[in-house]
């Protein structure tokens, strides 16, 4: 077992700033988006570059977040929207960027491919510039649960970041991964994995938004997403690994996670969560801290 030690313990930015562009999953539109380094204490803040933002800026924290399906979504307080930026956010998260202000000209972040992994790679390129300054761990103290029927997400002390997710899809039986997620690991094991959508769900999602009914996955295709018909994969080439849809579950995790500020120290054991489920263990995790402030 290892300790916070081990960890990065200065904060850290982007050395130079990374820039990347492409349609958003569910807008259909093109943003460029353009991460930038930022001063010690400032954490990842979003800002609106485009006309249709009018500058609006963010803080990414998920007491910003709205309800949207299949994603995550801040709001600003004059309606400017801020929209998939779980990706991102596992990346910055995993690569120890804990300071940046992330420019978008559009209201989504591209999904490139679907995974994490080009927002990884390009991240990583511009590299990690250390800070002057100590980074502010939230280590967990008490266990949590949150449960929704048979969804469940709970959280518990460790000495490490720790992930054990178990996700069941119907056709595909029952797939799990457990490990610390680290810079390394989260490249390795877990960036690669593309989002995913089955059939019979997500085809009348695909008609209202081709309609321009609703805002949903205007932009999908079989090059950013992976579409599922019983227990084959439309997609070229199929899967990157069998457990492909879980590590996809883990990053949307770990980017949601990161909306609570500060690197983690703890176990998080998850069974089929989405990102309702992830923010509800954020707001739990909030409450016991502020039960012990007020306690103290």
């Amino acid at each position: 077992m290892t300790s916070p030690s081990t960890f990065n313990m200065r904060q850290g930015t982007v050395r130079q700033p990374a820039s990347f562009a492409g349609i958003g999953l569910h807008t259909g539109r093109h943003t460029q988006v353009t991460v930038m380094p930022a001063p010690a204490g400032q954490g990842i803040r979003f800002r609106r570059t485009d006309k249709g933002g009018k500058g609006a800026e963010l803080q990414a924290d998920w007491r910003h977040c709205v309800d949207f399906p299949r994603c995550t979504m801040m709001q600003a307080p004059g309606g400017a929207k801020f929209q998939t930026i779980e990706h991102l956010m596992a990346a910055l998260f995993a690569l120890e960027i804990d300071n940046a202000t992330v420019l978008m000209d559009g209201q989504e972040v591209p999904i490139m491919d679907g995974s994490a992994a080009p927002l990884v790679e390009a991240i990583a390129a511009a590299g990690r510039a250390e800070q002057d300054a100590p980074r502010q761990f939230r280590k967990i103290e008490r266990a949590l649960t949150v449960t929704d029927n048979r969804i469940s997400l709970s959280v518990e002390p460790a000495d490490r970041f720790i992930i054990d997710y178990t996700l069941e899809l119907p056709y595909w039986g029952t797939q799990h991964w457990a490990g610390e997620v680290t810079p390394e690991s989260f490249r390795r094991d877990i960036c690669y994995a593309r989002t995913y959508g089955i059939l019979s769900v997500i085809w009348p999602a695909l008609i209202l938004g081709k309609l321009r009914l609703i805002p949903l996955v205007r932009g999908a295709s079989l090059g950013n997403a992976l579409l599922m018909y019983k227990d084959r994969v439309l997609n070229k080439g199929g899967l990157k690994s069998p457990d492909e849809f879980l590590r996809h579950r883990i990053i949307d995790l770990v980017g949601d996670l990161a909306l609570g500020g500060g690197p983690l120290i703890g176990k998080v054991t998850a069974f089929c969560s989405n990102h309702k489920h992830n923010r509800a263990l954020l707001r739990a995790i909030e409450a016991e801290k502020t039960a012990e402030l007020r306690a103290s």
